[in-house]
């Protein structure tokens, strides 16, 4: 039963910690900027530390990419930072801004277009979302399975994961509550969540 209470106390200190993430309010999805003029990107949620802020591009909002640094040791409370986009970013409906804070923590704007740019994108081959979710999802029922084979005996559950069903799902970088919390711990709460009942 101890068991049982730490893996609880361990996923809600760790989601919580997810909660106190950036979210940032502009560009709103639908904007369009012109290559060589300024461009505002707003956050709130922000905090004393320096972060880092990027631009992404790719086919889909799974697949994107950094392109480019936008700017390093920007202090968070700020909560704005004006940009000057390079007249050498190619014309494309699919870019985001993605702002890195902390360790390995990240949010990304909803995406926008930029026109009037000089560079034409191409795209190499990367990996499906499909497989990538397939891996993802039989690692962590690897992983329940482990943690429950070390649970005492008087315990008991089962949680499974389905491949198709992970892959049914389409994640997305839109607003929304989901928004700031890792792939991992999106497919990890439902897992331990199942646990339960």
């Amino acid at each position: 039963m101890r068991t049982v209470f730490a893996l609880v106390a361990f996923v809600v200190a760790a989601a919580s910690a997810q909660t106190t993430s950036y979210y940032i309010t502009a560009p709103i999805q639908g904007t369009a900027f012109k290559a060589g003029s300024s461009a505002e990107i707003d956050w709130i949620n922000g905090s004393s530390e320096n972060v880092t802020l990027s631009l992404l591009n790719g086919p889909t909002a799974q697949t994107q990419s950094v392109l480019l640094v936008i700017a390093k040791d920007v202090n968070g409370d700020d909560g704005s930072y004006t940009w000057t986009i390079p007249t050498t970013v190619g014309v494309s409906s699919t870019y985001t801004v993605q702002i890195q804070y902390g360790t390995g923590n990240y949010s990304y704007s909803a995406p926008f277009s930029v026109t009037g740019g000089t560079t034409t994108l191409s795209y190499s081959a990367v990996p499906t979302t499909s497989s990538m979710l397939s891996l993802a999802s039989s690692s962590i029922a690897t992983a329940i399975s482990t943690a429950m084979s070390h649970a005492p005996s008087s315990i008991s559950a089962s949680a499974s994961i389905s491949a198709a069903a992970a892959t049914s799902a389409t994640p997305s970088k839109s607003s929304g509550a989901m928004q700031n919390v890792s792939p991992a711990w999106a497919l990890a709460i439902p897992a331990v969540a199942a646990l339960f009942l």
